[in-house]
């Protein structure tokens, strides 16, 4: 007896299981086809709640928050994803050109004013070839008790080309209590991070993250957060130039237009300290961006971005086989777009393809550039 109320139960399980799955199929199918299906969307963002699927319900909730006469059980599935979530991931992957890693032009060198005097290298002409760009990071959430817990995070970097440009590896790691209240959560979150170059331990960075997201009454969803961090670099020369302390702030709202589009802003501003005073600087930078859910599973993204820099003191620049003394100042212009269809797809990961054009203008011609690169990349969707 106890063994058919088993194999029952068994049965009883599996096939809601096979009956959710076959239904999310269907609506994710129809929201592809007309992104602008305000039912089928809500009904989609459920299903995957019910069956714990948080990434992706919060990805259609946060979307079916801008359609006309929300249901008022929408920001109350938020807050309880924020409860029941137990991890999420940022992943990127692309071929990156490498005359993107350096745009110097040829016959240029570059200096800095050390304790020893001016030190300067030849800057390389645009090399040729490709590389690899790989990035991600993974966030994981344990509750303690109610509304508290603690928020652990894994990330790191890989950049690795074909030409004679060292390769490049990062990791980080952070961890630290959260708060979860009913329109959003905080954090803090003190952090370590490594840097490997050309095969050999670089620097390391000891620091804090403070942040977190707040979610208004209507369709307005805004990320906070301050870096602080303190570099320490092996090299002992290297040390006495570019040790220092950053910190950075940057704010980054997205309001949902509709059930199928938003707009995002951001604005950060930085400030990294130098041992040597020239070349460190402040930086600020805003950007705007807008994404489109096109019929057929087509999904298209552009973001427009403006930043300044401005170092702290004078440095030692040759232009023309003659030392130059000046205060370098950037600006930087960037245009970036991205376009994919979520029909291609292996566990949300997902095919892109992307441009980037980019203009750096300084009152230094040698860091005066502009560049532009067509990418394939692969990301994530949840």
């Amino acid at each position: 007896m106890r063994i058919c109320f088993f194999i029952f139960c068994v049965f009883v399980i599996l096939s809601r299981h096979v009956y959710a799955s076959n239904n999310i199929a269907a609506l994710s199918d129809t929201v592809r086809k007309n992104p602008s299906n305000v039912d089928a969307r809500y009904e989609l963002a459920k299903l995957y709640f019910d069956t714990h699927q948080y990434s992706a319900a919060q990805y259609n909730f946060e979307f079916a928050t801008a359609q006309c006469d929300a249901p008022d059980d929408i920001n109350k599935h938020l807050s309880d994803i924020r409860r029941f979530k137990k991890w999420d991931t940022e992943f990127g992957i692309g071929a990156i050109p490498d005359n993107s890693i350096n745009f110097a032009p040829s016959n240029r060198h570059e200096c800095m004013q050390t304790p020893n005097g001016p030190l300067c290298q030849e800057l390389e002409y645009n090399p040729s070839g490709f590389g690899l760009n790989i990035n991600g990071a993974v966030n994981y959430y344990t509750n303690i008790y109610k509304n508290l817990g603690v928020r652990t995070t894994f990330g790191g970097a890989i950049l690795n080309t074909s030409n004679d440009i060292p390769t490049d590896y990062s990791a980080r790691f952070a961890i630290g209590p959260r708060y979860i209240f009913s329109h959003g959560d905080i954090f803090i979150q003190p952090s370590f991070g490594t840097r490997f170059y050309n095969n050999h331990l670089y620097n390391t960075t000891y620091g804090a993250r403070i942040g977190g997201t707040l979610q208004f009454p209507s369709r307005l969803f805004t990320d906070v957060a301050l870096d602080i961090q303190k570099s320490h670099y092996h090299n002992e020369k290297i040390n006495n130039i570019l040790s220092g302390f950053d910190w950075t702030f940057y704010v980054h709202p997205k309001y949902y237009l509709t059930n199928h589009s938003f707009i995002s802003f951001t604005a950060a501003i930085s400030h990294n300290d130098t041992a040597v005073s020239a070349l460190g600087f402040d930086t600020g930078r805003i950007a705007i961006g807008y994404f489109y859910k096109i019929p057929y599973g087509f999904n298209f993204y552009i973001n427009a971005m403006y930043s300044h820099n401005t170092y702290h003191t004078t440095g030692t620049f040759v232009l023309d086989n003659t030392f130059h003394y000046a205060t370098r100042r950037d600006n930087t212009y960037q245009i970036y777009t991205r376009i994919y269809n979520s029909y291609i797809n292996l566990y949300n990961f997902i095919p892109a393809i992307s441009y980037t054009y980019a203009i750096r203008q300084s009152n230094i011609p040698t860091y005066t550039h502009h560049t532009h690169q067509a990418m394939l990349e692969i990301v994530r969707m949840f």
